[in-house]
């Protein structure tokens, strides 16, 4: 094995070298190939974790700035703890982490997945909309996407959003229709 070279066929660099090149060579591109692991886990869901606009702050276009109101149950956490026990089991599993490269949970906020800001239901108390994303009290407005969801879920939305859509969607036809 050569100073700095991968090992034999499917085994980690050694990271070794021999001459100031290499070595400042290993210290920038490591050759071995790097795996990124990720757990999802539901987050359960809580009537308090909402967006509601600001009665003294406003955005760019002079409306409510919105604000959102986050927060991780007890649940949420042992769950996240969990994961990252076993994201840390299974890494060891196949070799030497990248320092670094600890599980961490992501901070709030940093989802590219909002869900649940405008929640569906059956109760219009506990709810915005109704099944077909109707929003409660108000005759002529259908919300759809990711903020009817109001369910936990665990990543990657998408499909069900699309779903939703289709189904708010078909409710506006039939009300223009008169159906």
């Amino acid at each position: 094995m050569s100073c700095g070279s991968p090992g034999p066929a499917g085994t980690p660099s050694t990271g070794r070298s021999c001459s100031p090149t290499s070595a400042r060579w290993a210290r920038v591109a490591d050759p071995r190939p790097l795996l990124s692991l990720t757990w999802y886990a539901a987050k359960e869901i809580r009537a308090r974790d909402r967006v509601t606009f600001s009665a003294e702050r406003l955005d760019a276009y002079g409306m409510p700035a919105p604000r959102v109101e986050y927060g991780l149950t007890r649940a949420d956490r042992a769950i996240a703890a969990r994961a990252a026990e076993l994201v840390s089991t299974v890494a060891a599993s196949l070799g030497e982490a990248t320092p670094g490269g600890e599980p961490r949970l992501l901070p709030a906020g940093s989802s590219l997945h909002y869900q649940g800001t405008v929640r569906m239901g059956d109760d219009p108390r506990t709810s915005v909309c109704d099944r077909d994303g109707r929003v409660w009290g108000v005759d002529n407005l259908v919300v759809g996407g990711n903020g009817v969801i109001g369910w936990p879920t665990a990543a990657n939305p998408t499909l069900t959003s699309a779903a939703l859509a289709v189904r708010s969607a078909a409710a506006v036809a039939r009300m223009i229709q008169g159906v």
